[in-house]
């Protein structure tokens, strides 16, 4: 089971509580670097350019999956999209079982229905993510 997207607080008498991780999975820079701007102090980010370079991540952490809270993917990664990379069985395969939001402007031609919700292609606060994922 994954963890999940809500902001940790503790008490001086409890346990520090650690912060959910979310995976930002998007090929534009720029559009990573506003992610994590948005996110950075409510949550631990895991930027990734690639489904490639995320199933190293995976590889080299075999953790990683059960600390993951979300996963925000674009649907475009240079000229192939995600569910032709197999993004949402790749995930599932690696025991992920929390939402796959998809970050992006794409239209109706594709069955999107594999992902948990369909969010505007702009970073945005935990707040509104989490309104998606409800």
């Amino acid at each position: 089971m994954s963890a999940t997207l809500s902001k940790k607080e503790s008490s001086a008498t409890s346990k520090p509580m650690i912060k959910p991780t979310v995976v930002v999975l998007d090929d534009d820079a720029v559009v990573l670097m506003g992610w994590e701007m948005e996110l950075q102090n409510d949550v631990f980010v895991v930027l990734v350019e690639s489904v490639n370079q995320l199933m190293q991540k995976f590889a080299d952490d075999t953790c990683m999956p059960q600390r993951i809270s979300c996963v925000i993917t674009d649907f475009w990664l240079g000229e192939q999209n995600v569910l032709d990379q197999n993004i949402i069985e790749k995930l599932r395969a690696q025991n992920y079982n929390g939402p796959i939001l998809l970050s992006s402007n794409v239209g109706p031609e594709f069955n999107l229905s594999a992902f948990t919700a369909t969010i505007p292609k702009q970073p945005m606060s935990l707040e509104a993510l989490q309104e998606f994922i409800k």
